[in-house]
């Protein structure tokens, strides 16, 4: 491509061209069943070749991380889990991180879920109970009204985490496309906030750092707060739920009836005024009512687009999780390092350079570190508290750290073997060690959080 006088690297440019031959991607979701069924009911398949595991499964669980979560979703929503015997093809679907409608069944659809600028993914209802799309005036549907029709709904597990409210546009799963109410949650819908994490979650570990490098096109430092201890405890909650009907945990999650779910604004979230780090929540992905022409079927997300690049008709609102005053979210289902943390951990980042500067940054979090002692944070007109003022001593740290170990293990959001390992982490950690030298303040306060951390059993 040419063009006169060159391209302006500060423009976007959108190119708009004839094509032919479009692939129909939308087979993708009878694949995926037919091949799921085969494994499942057939002996052999139409060539004679053997089922290596005929009659050996007795129960499936799909499971989906971000895209694949998302074509999960959208199996379930066209009528996929039921096979062409009429049979349940899955019996669990776990989707995690990710809240869109894979952009795959309409003609020269875009199977990418990121659902960047004129891109598909928030037309049809992204809830899982029949609920009317109010700002599209279309009836109550949802992702369950074909399989619940047929009777072939899978049990659901549906995880995500603050990464998702600011860069995946997650919160019309929960309050639709006005933010007028919750919507409800079905009763075969199991749904578990990971608060402050980032795109899957981060690498964890309870190193301290007081200046963390940064890397990548983001501003700010990655965002460590992991959630895979979290996961890893759901996936065996999950496993005995579908194996042998054990009760899974209540869910958790931001309502905005309790005033949890607020408008990307620092005075609405509540965010501290944090030197050198101040609130970039507002700079969200939103999600966005399009025209896309009238060939495209809104209420399916399907048929044939016209308009492009679509016009923009609304920009819907998009809310997001309230912050304590140390900038962290506190409802969901907390990771041990976010209990016992060192430092806030945000759902969003920035973009450093180039056409996109000063907007959320792809699917990344932030982390920036609480100052180690009160003097340093006095220093730096902190508003949050030193580690020292947190935890006293490295034991209190390490107390605070089993305290939280021992209640998530106990809510059974945690496996035992990772408390052990989380606990012996935190022991052999720097916090509060290297060129530290605790007050007789400072260890009477570690000695009370560990005196409070053993009343938790």
């Amino acid at each position: 491509m040419c063009l006169r006088n060159g391209f302006n690297p500060n423009l976007l440019y959108e190119m708009v061209f004839t094509a032919v031959n479009p692939l129909v991607l939308g087979v993708g979701y009878a694949a995926a069943r037919d091949a799921i069924s085969f494994f499942r009911h057939s002996a052999a398949d139409s060539s004679g070749t053997a089922n290596p595991v005929a009659n050996r499964i007795t129960k499936a669980i799909s499971v989906g991380s971000s895209q694949s979560a998302s074509f999960i979703r959208g199996s379930i929503f066209y009528g996929f889990n039921q096979d062409e015997s009429g049979r349940k093809v899955v019996d669990g679907a776990w989707a995690q991180i990710d809240g869109r409608m894979l952009f795959m069944n309409t003609r020269f659809a875009l199977p990418d879920v990121i659902t960047n600028l004129y891109m598909m993914g928030d037309e049809a209802p992204v809830w899982w109970a029949d609920y009317p799309d109010r700002a599209r005036n279309l009836p109550a549907k949802g992702i369950l009204t074909r399989c619940n029709a047929t009777n072939t709904c899978p049990a659901v597990m549906e995880t995500f985490g603050s990464l998702e409210m600011y860069a995946e546009k997650m919160s019309p799963d929960l309050v639709g496309y006005t933010a007028q109410e919750d919507i409800p949650l079905p009763p075969n819908v199991y749904r578990y906030y990971s608060p402050g994490v980032t795109h899957g979650g981060g690498g964890g570990g309870f190193t301290y750092n007081a200046a963390p490098s940064v890397s990548g096109s983001c501003i700010y430092p990655s965002n460590p707060n992991p959630s895979s201890d979290t996961y890893n405890a759901l996936q065996d909650d999950f496993i005995d739920f579908i194996m042998n009907g054990t009760a899974m945990p209540p869910s958790v999650y931001p309502k905005l009836s309790q005033g949890q779910l607020v408008e990307a604004t620092q005075a609405s979230v509540g965010f501290p005024n944090i030197p050198g780090y101040p609130y970039g929540g507002d700079k969200l992905w939103p999600a966005l009512s399009y025209d896309f022409g009238p060939g495209v079927d809104y209420a399916n997300q399907s048929g044939i687009m016209s308009i492009q690049p679509p016009t923009v008709k609304a920009v819907l609102p998009t809310l997001v999780p309230r912050v304590n005053t140390d900038g962290n979210e506190q409802v969901g289902v907390p990771s041990v390092n976010l209990q016992a943390p060192l430092g806030t951990y945000s759902g969003w980042n920035i973009t450093k350079s180039g056409i996109y500067a000063g907007q959320q940054c792809t699917l990344s979090g932030s982390y920036w570190p609480f100052a180690a002692t009160k003097a340093t944070r006095v220093a730096n007109a902190d508003p949050r508290p030193s580690l020292e003022e947190r935890y006293g001593t490295h034991a209190g740290f390490v107390c605070a750290v089993t305290a939280a170990a021992t209640k998530a293990v106990n809510q059974r959001f945690l496996r035992a073997s990772a408390k052990t390992s989380l606990v012996s982490s935190a022991s052999s950690s720097n916090v509060l060690t290297t060129g530290f030298t605790p007050t007789a303040s400072d260890t009477a306060l570690g000695n009370f959080v560990c005196t409070m951390a053993a009343q938790v059993h």
